[in-house]
């Protein structure tokens, strides 16, 4: 997530436990890639380029496990490092394995092989509680499934921490902002106030569940609706498919109330989506810290420090076992050697000695924050667990050669996530070459069931497909029977 605004809304819960937490004049953040098509709003932002799939980015991965979405990264080349709350033991006991989305546009499948604790109760569902009690343990390691090896990986730095010059990046839901998109974010802000709601002592409003049918916020979604003629939720809170960095942020202090000096506070703003995102050193692009969590608020404060999030040093991930996991891991991928398998169907969780208070830290202490945030536990929303492609009929006769306006070939149509049909265009992102010298590009015209294809206002495609699930209390806006422009109220 590199220009940031104001510490003011967090909001949509992508994953269970959402990351939040901006602070500053402007959006620091920085889109450095996407899963799919480039969003349409990127051409509005000053500089945009793709390099997600460039060193030392490619080690960085979208997390999907059942409903939830959130952000990973190698850490071996099979094996990826998140939150225990994206990954929910995921390929274990029964469960769908994780899908982990790729820089070089693959979709891989994974299953839990560590995690710090269970954060699920009885029934298998995300237990708010549990959380609460152990979020230094809040972690996970999957293996990726079948024979795979994936180029770039980082390093966990085990003793100490930096204090600054880290960065971060991950699939955080709220996409990245203009001035405009401030200033009419804080003219909305103000007319909640007027119209009643209240300020605590930090100057901060409200923490939001993100859902735009909440009646305590409407308010202020009914105000930027009004400013804007956009939805906040639909059009500026569902960006999880875009992934943003953010540079030159540093830890603040140790989290008071987490009970652990593993915790610690950080400015390296993140979002829902951001959930399992690595914090790593510039000068080593070694792993520091794991983002997990923060608090949801709407603030006019300008300081760009603020810090809301909250980050597991990797001393509470580190041990010998997950090292020589590591190991094993990249020893095979180098010799071709199979791995040892680490049994996915029964998870190890690393038991460790509490280390608060009678451990202290390595290093000088970091200075913990004069006032207590509690993080917030944001409750999931449903996101429509990708389909596997359905059987495509044959053609006759088969493209062999790209053509613009003729069929897309197999190999540039299975990189347009849930399309089932495309064709060649002359305009896009033209990466392509057509017969002819001429450049071209791939897009989809036909989608999966429950997904079509993404349209502007004017009902043109986009030529991506979308998903049609809307948030509550919307529906899906579809034109010519399989268009969707977006959603609308019900």
């Amino acid at each position: 997530m590199t220009k940031t605004f104001a510490s003011f809304f967090i909001g949509l819960a992508i994953i269970s436990n959402a990351c939040a937490g901006i602070g500053g004049r402007t959006d620091r953040r920085e889109v450095i890639g996407w899963i799919g098509n480039q969003p349409d709003y990127l051409d509005d932002l000053e500089s945009v380029k793709y390099i997600w799939n460039t060193s030392p980015y490619s080690s960085i991965v979208q997390v999907r496990s059942g409903s939830t979405r959130g952000t990973g990264e190698f850490i071996s080349p099979r094996h990826v490092l998140t939150n225990e709350h994206v990954a929910q033991g995921c390929g274990t006991n029964g469960k769908a394995d994780c899908e982990i989305y790729t820089s070089n546009n693959q979709v891989l499948n994974a299953r839990e092989v560590f995690f710090g604790t269970n954060l699920t109760d009885a029934s298998g569902k995300f237990d708010d509680t549990q959380w609460y009690k152990r979020r230094s343990k809040d972690w996970s390691i999957l293996e990726i499934v079948g024979d795979y090896c994936h180029k770039e990986y980082r390093t966990m730095q085990k003793a100490g921490s930096r204090m600054d010059g880290l960065w971060r990046a991950g699939f955080g839901g709220l996409r990245v902002l203009n001035e405009d998109d401030i200033a009419k974010i804080r003219q909305a802000y103000k007319a909640y106030l007027r119209s009643g709601g209240k300020i605590d002592k930090r100057g901060t409003a409200f923490g939001s569940s993100g859902s735009s049918s909440d009646a305590k916020f409407g308010k202020f979604f009914e105000e930027f609706t009004k400013l804007t003629g956009k939805d906040f939720i639909a059009d500026y809170n569902q960006d999880s498919n875009t992934l943003k960095l953010i540079e030159n942020c540093k830890f603040t202090g140790v989290s008071k109330n987490s009970g652990s000096m593993n915790v610690v506070r950080h400015s390296c703003n993140a979002w829902a989506g951001d959930s399992g995102s690595g914090i790593k050193n510039m000068s080593t692009n070694d792993l520091v810290g794991l983002d997990y969590a923060g608090t949801s608020y709407v603030t006019l404060n300008n300081n760009e420090d603020i810090s809301l999030d909250e980050a597991i040093l990797m001393n509470t991930v580190y041990s010998n076992e997950i090292q020589e996991a590591i190991k094993n891991s990249t020893t095979s991928c180098a010799t071709n050697k199979p791995i040892e398998e680490l049994k996915p169907n029964a998870p190890k969780p690393i038991e460790q000695k509490p280390d608060w208070p009678n451990v202290k830290p390595k290093e000088k202490p970091i200075t913990p924050l004069p006032e207590q945030i509690k993080p917030v536990v944001q409750e999931p929303i449903q996101v429509v667990e990708p389909v596997k492609p359905a059987p495509q009929p044959e053609q006759t006769p088969e493209p062999t050669e790209r053509e613009l306006w003729g069929q897309c070939l197999a190999e540039d149509l299975a990189k347009k996530p849930h399309a089932t049909a495309g064709h060649y265009i002359p305009h896009g992102l033209n990466d392509l070459n057509c017969k002819g010298d001429q450049k071209c590009a791939c897009a989809a015209t036909e989608c999966e069931q429950g997904w079509y294809l993404a349209a502007s206002a004017k009902g043109t495609s986009n030529g991506y497909c979308r998903s049609g699930k809307c948030p509550r209390g919307k529906h899906p806006n579809i034109i010519n029977g399989n268009l969707m422009t977006g959603c609308v109220k019900d």
